[in-house]
């Protein structure tokens, strides 16, 4: 006498039923995954990256006609030096307006990652992090074309002076900039303004977080302004 879970039916599992369950269940996975990575990547020790999803086409288009304006700016002024014609006002303008677009884009975006420190973890290892990226972005390249500079076009005087403030972002310190890689004080403004200002927030952030920001802000522009009306305008000139 056979019993009743004898004669039950077994379910029958068709084959294209379970691969289509498996490429579900591994494609949410996979899912999940990609989204996991993806956090960690915009996300890392509690400081926020630039990945790629995060780009916005409006400001790279920006960047772009920043970069346009500069190099436009420089090679017809050097083309007027070597051929003798002249150039006009508009063509040497456009390379500060690209400067000033490139300052502004700098300030959004470095801007952004620092108020996601505040809001994050504004600690000193974030600060230091923080740091050691923009580093890594900007100044291997420029040490390398310091040396190059002086091994092909050394300046006529002063060599270890010259080393010594460029190489500390100071060649901008002192006003007119020397000619030998004049150039160069748009990189110096903005190491500065990445060690200043994001010390100041950061410092400010781990005392009086929700005030940080507006008072970071103010004393940028309070104190550049005063100094610069007291000790470095000539003639009413700010520049």
């Amino acid at each position: 006498k056979r019993s009743a879970s004898a004669i039950v039916p077994k379910p029958v599992i068709r084959p294209h039923r379970l691969m289509r369950e498996r490429r579900a269940n591994s494609s949410g996975t996979v899912q999940e995954m990609t989204r996991a990575s993806a956090i960690r990547a915009r996300t890392v020790g509690g400081v926020a990256t630039e990945s790629a999803r995060d780009r916005v086409f409006g400001l790279d288009l920006l960047r772009a006609a920043a970069i346009t304006m500069v190099v436009f700016n420089h090679f017809t002024v050097v083309a007027g030096r070597i051929f003798d014609f002249p150039v006009s006002r508009h063509v040497r303008i456009s390379g500060t307006y690209g400067v000033e677009l490139f300052f502004v884009l700098s300030g959004f975006l470095i801007g952004s990652l620092l108020l996601d420190i505040v809001e994050r973890n504004p600690d000193f290892r974030s600060w230091r992090i923080f740091m050691v990226r923009r580093w890594m972005r900007t100044i291997p390249l420029y040490v390398l074309w310091v040396a190059i500079l002086f091994l092909l076009w050394p300046p006529a005087d002063d060599w270890m002076g010259h080393a010594l403030s460029y190489l500390t972002f100071t060649q901008n310190f002192a006003w007119p900039i020397s000619n030998w890689f004049g150039v160069s004080w748009t990189l110096s403004v903005e190491e500065w303004f990445y060690l200043l200002f994001s010390g100041v927030l950061l410092a400010l952030a781990a005392i009086a977080r929700r005030n940080a920001v507006p008072i970071a802000c103010a004393a940028f522009i309070v104190v550049p302004t005063v100094l610069r009306l007291t000790f470095g305008a000539t003639e009413g000139d700010l520049d």
